[in-house]
């Protein structure tokens, strides 16, 4: 419900760019020896805003940037920290969400102990073969991470590293059989780690990061992509507990892994986002919003029907 005037001045604010402000851009971001992998302005402004039209090199890049990845970005730009601590409560969550599809496990949520208001991991999954301490970051690497360089570093650190101290400080609580979870895991079980990101954080499980070696259990470093396709593999499955087990003791060389640890089991659709695209793509769902989000009008096409 936007005028035509309304709509340009959000592709200006948003999406396009004039071919000098994408020669600037480019050439502030690029990294010396790393040319070919630096970034490409047009990822940024898919469009070309010329004196009397707009030019669109990549059609695809535009699409791209009104995914959620996209749409993150320009999130970041409008409302910095206000909207990346939002998403970390959604995106936690959500992890929760998809922990709970767990046919043969119970999880808790996170639990408040001590004087200051410490408090333990995000979630305790408890099954009857282990209990599994998660925790899940919103995190995204960093420029420095994409291009493999050192800098790299001090932020992993500072994102995932915080969560397996995380971890190791509730598996202190668990051993110490703390009060506040004692209720947990009375019988002793195995207890493990897994932490979470938003985005996937490549090699991390493996020897070329050192992260693992501080964590004091058995831990495994998955995206949420990672966990969906583990989730929808063993949500049903009495052995989940052992799945998981598997996933932070792969035998050697490979490393940590929930995708190895539901290999051989069928492929199939995750329940929960199975369910969000049966909503978003109902008709009689959008039509009841009140205000459409977004509109598609065609000559002599009645939207719905093609």
């Amino acid at each position: 419900p936007l005028s035509a005037d309304e709509a340009m001045l959000i592709v200006d604010r948003w999406y396009s760019a004039t071919i000098e402000e994408l020669k600037s851009s480019g050439l502030n971001e690029e990294v010396a020896g790393f040319e070919k992998w630096s970034l490409n302005p047009l990822l940024v402004r898919p469009v070309v805003r010329l004196e009397d039209r707009y030019l669109m090199p990549c059609p695809r890049w535009v699409i791209d940037r009104f995914t959620p990845t996209g749409l993150y970005f320009i999130g970041w730009d409008a409302w910095g920290s206000r909207f990346t601590d939002a998403l970390g409560d959604m995106f936690e969550a959500y992890v929760g969400s998809q922990l709970r599809l767990l046919d043969h496990a119970r999880v808790h949520g996170e639990i408040v102990y001590g004087p200051n208001g410490e408090k333990t991991v995000d979630y305790f999954v408890v099954t009857s073969e282990a209990v599994i301490l998660v925790e899940a970051k919103s995190a995204r690497p960093v420029y420095a991470t994409r291009l493999g360089q050192p800098e790299s570093d001090q932020d992993i650190g500072k994102k995932v590293g915080k969560a397996v101290k995380q971890i190791n400080n509730t598996a202190q609580l668990l051993r110490d059989r703390h009060p506040a979870v004692a209720h947990i895991n009375p019988s002793g079980l195995p207890v493990v780690g897994v932490v979470v990101t938003l985005e996937a954080f490549h090699l991390l499980n493996t020897f070329v990061h050192k992260l693992l070696d501080d964590a004091e259990m058995p831990t495994v470093i998955s995206s949420s992509h990672e966990l969906e396709g583990f989730i929808s593999a063993v949500y049903d499955r009495a052995e989940v507990g052992s799945r998981f087990l598997a996933a932070v003791n792969q035998p050697e060389p490979s490393p940590p892994s929930l995708h190895a640890a539901a290999s051989g089991l069928p492929v199939r659709p995750n329940p929960l986002l199975d369910q969000a695209w049966e909503r978003f793509t109902n008709r009689s769902v959008l039509l009841r919003l009140g205000r459409p989000l977004f509109r598609i009008e065609l000559p002599q096409v009645e939207v719905g029907r093609e």
